[in-house]
């Protein structure tokens, strides 16, 4: 099991995920984390491989997501918005990569 993290920020008024491409693998976390301390969600479309779709945070704080054991291998598609101090939403359209677990696991 890793623990991955995803970092947002505003950057020319548009939502700068790293990394945009994450591979990941059944059982690990990712933690995802704005660095201007805005509120943020992300929602997976339109399956998760995650144990819920939608995850938000308030101001300042950090979204804790775990791959979940049975996430069928395939990438996964999700978007972040981002709410500014002007009450502005910014989004971007990244992706998580779960590859095939390895046999005998």
């Amino acid at each position: 099991m890793s623990n991955h993290i995803v970092t947002v920020k505003l950057e020319d008024d548009q939502v700068e995920c790293k990394p945009r491409r994450l591979i990941a693998r059944h059982k690990d976390s990712i933690e995802f984390q704005c660095e201007d301390g805005f509120p943020f969600a992300v929602h997976f479309h339109p399956r998760s491989p995650a144990e819920k779709i939608r995850f938000r945070s308030g101001r300042g704080n950090k979204v804790k997501v775990n791959i979940q054991e049975n996430a069928i291998p395939d990438r996964y598609e999700y978007f972040i918005a981002v709410c500014d101090k002007d009450m502005n939403i910014w989004m971007d359209d990244p992706d998580i990569i779960i590859p095939p677990k390895p046999p005998g696991t």
